[in-house]
């Protein structure tokens, strides 16, 4: 638990103590930046304006509480299982607290209703299921934490007291995995949750050579609770036109009071994905499919945005039946099927609501439980189904996954990450053609349920596929809906054809409850019920005409802020928001998707997106961007491998840039990270440019090329801008703090003499608006990246940003002169005086005039910087004009010199020098 020194309450009686959420303690575990992880964060409470220091793994960070006393910190990226370690936050006033046995891996926090709530205990062997925790040593860095039931009419900082589950004692504290097995607590956990982490680690983490890879699970839960109660009010408010007009009777939980109070106290915890198994209160409230899918979409936005990490992975379990058998035919359908089908919008599809996704059908696994048939027990064959769908989409894991590498087990198995995943659906006069992918869909068959019974019973549905075949037809001009025989219905590789003898206007698969007869493959995994109904739309397309490339490229890269947190929806909001502020009306013009859009290669090499992340596709997202006046820009490498380990482009080069032409794609960056690769590194580069190059012959549209990386101004940077258009400098990625953001663009200044227009060095992406940088190092970093001339690409959430952060973007002079060519086309402003107190840069522009950066680059003195005429080459008797650039304003007119006074530590003053005549 917390360790709390209280002598700051005798000390300033009044003062509030600094404070923390109760999930932060001993034993927690913390994301790991690690395997395309997040980094993690820290929030808490303190006076406003106290200063808080944070201690981590020899690491200080020091923060301030904003004016409502909060203050966050982001967390520098961690390895794996760094065990016992201790983080230590202190105020000035002399409060300290300290969390021990400290573990960075990766958190899964489950959320729901009853089934996600069904303890381990009424699961399927959970005696053996729980042992695991202590036999094998794969399990030995999981943590669990219960989370308390408690509404709330408001947001809450912290988690209240209360009961976790039936008859568990430990709410709010992390519990070790030898405890939660001597304690019987994790019987008391959700099944659900710890039986699918259980599996993450035998088919991923064990294949991957870390098997004792740190786990916190987080549950927080209640029993027969209603979805509206999880999504904050921003959620409801999207929801308000689907609700309207609503049947569903009032709730003793009310909208966003769970939500407030079991999931908003968690807002600042980074985690690899959601785990989220709910819907059956709402089937009994009988709510529409149209206002379900409303919530639920909204909830996984909301969450999403409210945790400012990019879309982490979203992972539902479809719901199982929550009849018998014996209501086949007269159970509750439309109710079920409702919500299934509106559980399914959200599984990534083409224009698609979400993305990153993952909707895991369970209608084929129904059976009596603890509360009968609302709550069937095989959750051990749900959870291995989530556990594929989690790999898939939080790791990027494609095609077939097993776990024959893991502990000991009785029945080592492989398996695609999911049942059937439907493509296509189309409509002759006699005819409907169902089309699989190819890959989901191998030994396509008809299965008939079986349901697992708690006291053990098997109970088989003989001979449904044929009483009760799965697919259904709507007439024509008719409300009737008719079952297709299975005489009628073919199936061939992964199509299934289905005889319409009369004209047809809709189709469903898998209607009701309980459902006899699913399309499953050989893995025995089924698809997911959907209703089709054919309209004859077509969609339209837009294109935009390609511009010459003149300064260097402004607009947006996903990797600071999401890292691989990003989709295909996440890129259509940021496009949105900077239509919105402002940002592409400044020139910020540029959506650069950084790794882990790429999923797999096709069998003649060509690159195929990650089908979770991006399921319309990257030439839908160019036409979107491009349709609003905007620009597409993609990742690779130039190894076998990327650096989160998806598909790179070795050897494919020529395939690659003729794809990323067809595509409509404007920007490339190529990193360089893992597997076999180019012996020069410019034979990967030269290809690409010549792909680019015929690209523009052919269609007139240009593909800017950006590289990594060059670092010898004297060797590649004598030939680098005859093949990029851009190329970083060198040195280790960005971070959010002063020193690495200095040491950056004093590496990025040893190259300015290369630079020319159309062709750039690099300093990075922006950390403008990350936590970890100040206001006053925002401002110095803007205007260090603005006299570089270096590519201006914000690594941030451009969809929050505060106005003060959005003014730093929106600078209208400070872009200027990043995006002036340069006197004598010298583009990048460079360092004319250093000393260890400060820096002076300067710009000539194009019309004559001076830029030029006062820079304090101490940590703890303010001081004067001074700009002589004389470092300029200018005479001193001459008058200048000296123009304040970030306040728009003149200054004064003087010679000889400008000196700024007592800058700030790490601040600047960033001026114009102008004459009436040079």
């Amino acid at each position: 638990m917390n360790k709390i020194v209280l002598l700051a309450l005798l000390l300033h009686g009044a003062s509030a103590l600094l404070q923390m959420p109760k999930w932060f303690g001993d034993n927690m575990v913390l994301e790991a930046n690690h395997e395309s992880g997040d980094l993690a964060r820290l929030n808490g409470k303190a006076d406003a304006g106290e200063k808080v220091t944070i201690t981590s793994l020899g690491r200080t960070y020091n923060v301030s509480a904003d004016e409502n006393g909060d203050w966050t910190v982001t967390l520098e990226p961690k390895g794996l299982n760094q065990a016992s370690s201790e983080i230590t936050i202190t105020d000035t006033q002399g409060t300290k607290l300290t969390a021990s046995n400290v573990l960075y891996g990766d958190i899964f926090f489950c959320s729901g209703g009853s089934n996600l709530m069904y303890p381990l205990k009424d699961a399927f062997n959970s005696s053996e299921e729980a042992e695991v925790l202590i036999k094998y040593s794969n399990y030995v860095n999981y943590r669990f934490f219960m989370t308390p039931m408690s509404t709330a009419s408001t947001p809450q900082f912290d988690l209240a007291p209360g009961t976790c589950s039936l008859n568990s004692g430990k709410c709010l504290e992390w519990v070790n995995a030898t405890t939660a097995y001597s304690t019987n607590f994790i019987q008391e956990f959700s099944a659900v949750c710890y039986l699918t982490a259980r599996d993450i680690t035998r088919i991923h983490n064990m294949n991957l050579e870390y098997p004792q890879k740190a786990v916190g699970l987080i549950q927080s839960g209640w029993r027969d609770t209603p979805i509206e109660a999880w999504v904050p009010k921003e959620g409801i408010a999207m929801c308000a036109n689907a609700a309207q007009g609503s049947a569903v009777p009032a709730s003793a939980f009310a909208p966003s009071s769970l939500y407030n109070s079991m999931i908003h106290p968690f807002k600042y915890v980074t985690l690899r994905a959601v785990l989220w198994y709910q819907g059956e209160t709402d089937i009994q409230n009988g709510m529409s499919e149209k206002e379900y899918a409303c919530y639920q979409q909204a909830l996984i936005k909301t969450w999403r945005y409210s945790k400012h990490m990019g879309d982490f992975g979203f992972m539902i379990m479809q719901l199982a039946p929550t009849v018998g058998q014996s209501s086949i035919v007269n159970g509750d359908g439309d109710n079920m099927f409702n919500v299934r089908i509106a559980q399914e919008e959200s599984n990534p599809h083409y224009e698609g609501p979400v993305a990153a996704t993952g909707v895991v059908p369970a209608l084929d696994l129904g059976g009596y439980g603890i509360d009968g048939f609302m709550t069937p027990p095989n959750k051990n064959e749900m959870a291995k189904r989530m556990a594929l769908q989690t790999v898939h989409v939080a790791y990027g894991v494609q095609g077939i996954m097993n776990n024959t590498n893991a502990d000991p087990v009785s029945y080592p198995w492989s398996s695609y990450w999911s049942g059937p995943v439907l493509t296509s659906i189309a409509k002759t006069d006699t005819q409907i053609i169902v089309t699989y992918s190819s890959e989901s869909s191998m030994g396509l068959y008809f299965k008939e349920t079986t349901s697992m019974n708690i006291n053990g019973s098997v109970t088989r549905c003989s001979g449904c596929c044929q009483s009760t075949p799965p697919f259904e037809i709507l007439l024509s001009n008719t409300s009737q809906w008719v079952a297709v025989p299975l005489s009628d219905v073919y199936v061939s590789n992964n199509q299934i054809t289905i005889i319409a003898k009369e004209s047809v206007s809709a189709i469903r698969y898998s209607y009701g409850n309980f459902v006899g007869c699913t399309v499953a493959n050989s893995n025995n995994l089924p698809g997911s019920p959907f209703m089709f109904t054919f309209d004859g739309e077509e969609k339209q397309r837009n294109v935009i005409k390609d511009k010459a490339i003149y300064g260097p490229p402004m607009g947006w890269d996903s990797w600071n802020f999401a890292h691989c947190n990003v989709d295909e929806q996440m890129a259509i909001s940021v496009i949105e928001a900077m239509l919105k502020n402002g940002m592409k009306d400044a020139g910020y013009t540029y959506i650069n998707i950084d790794d882990c859009w790429a999923g797999s290669r096709s069998p003649n090499g060509s690159i195929i997106p990650d089908p979770a992340r991006f399921p319309s596709g990257i030439k839908y997202l160019a036409d979107y961007a491009h349709a609003r006046g905007m620009k597409l820009g993609l990742y690779t490498a130039r190894a076998a491998l990327t650096c989160m380990y998806r598909p790179g482009s070795f050897d494919h080069e020529a395939i690659d840039a003729q794809t990323y032409c067809d595509w409509g794609v404007d920007y490339l960056k190529i990193d360089i990270c893992y597997g076999p690769k180019p012996k020069e590194a410019n034979e990967s580069w030269i290809k690409f440019r010549n792909g680019f190059d015929a690209c523009y012959e052919k269609t007139g549209h240009r593909i800017f090329e950006n590289v990594d990386s060059c670092d010898d101004p004297n060797g590649c940077g004598q030939w680098i801008a005859k093949i990029a258009n851009s190329w970083t400098t060198g040195g280790s990625d960005i971070q959010a703090n002063w020193q690495q953001i200095l040491n950056k663009a004093m590496h990025n200044n040893q190259f300015s003499n290369i630079a020319m227009p159309n062709h750039y060095n690099d300093a990075d992406m922006l950390e403008v608006g990350n936590a970890g940088v100040s206001h006053i190092e925002e401002m110095s970093h803007m205007a260090l990246w603005s006299i570089m001339s270096s590519p201006l690409l914000a690594g941030t959430d451009v969809r929050n940003l505060s106005n003060t952060t959005l003014q730093v973007f929106l600078n209208k002079d400070v872009i200027s002169v990043n995006q002036d060519l340069g006197y004598d086309s010298r583009v990048q402003g460079s360092i004319i005086n250093s000393t260890s107190s400060s820096q002076v840069w300067s710009k000539r522009l194009q019309n004559g005039d001076y830029a030029v950066l006062l820079l304090n680059i101490m940590d703890a003195t303010n001081t004067d910087v001074t700009i002589e005429w004389s470092a300029l080459g200018i005479q001193p008797d001459k008058v200048l004009v000296v123009k304040d650039i970030w306040e728009q304003k003149t200054i004064l007119k003087t010679s000889t010199k400008y000196t700024a006074k007592q800058l700030s530590p790490h601040a600047s003053q960033y001026v114009l020098l102008s004459a009436s005549s040079w």
